[in-house]
């Protein structure tokens, strides 16, 4: 398999200084492959699966840097309902049989049905993925 001088430089970037950690880290196994190296070596380097290697090494050969990104609809759904999230946000906690009049991370992990079960930062990571202050 050739791989061009462009293509060797692009992944060295990628694998630098890609700003997601994920995407560094597949373009670090495809570049080792562009190296020379076997899917099943580079696989226990970058602790990952011999068949991920080979799937991340294909989709840049036929699509280029932008493969090595999670395509959007991708991955785990969001297990916390927004709606839901943001009627019980705008109502005291003291409708809810609580004793105070803020809510804190670990009242909404108690009180709202989709939080529970995550801890304060996963609470509050929620909160900013659905643009809440």
């Amino acid at each position: 398999m050739e791989w061009t001088d462009e293509q060797i430089k692009e992944l060295e970037v990628l694998a630098r200084k890609s700003p997601v950690a994920y995407v560094r880290v597949k373009a670090l196994a495809v570049l080792n492959v562009a190296r020379g190296r076997s899917r099943q070596e580079v696989a226990e380097i970058v602790c990952a699966h011999r068949e991920s290697v080979g799937v991340w090494v294909r989709r840049y050969r036929a699509e280029g840097a932008a493969s090595l990104a999670v395509a959007p609809g991708r991955g785990q759904p969001a297990q916390v309902d927004s709606e839901e999230l943001e009627n019980y946000l705008r109502q005291s906690p003291r409708r809810f049989g609580l004793g105070q009049s803020r809510w804190t991370l670990r009242a909404l992990a108690r009180t709202v049905p989709s939080l529970k079960g995550l801890t304060d930062s996963g609470v509050y990571r929620a909160l900013v993925r659905l643009g809440f202050r």
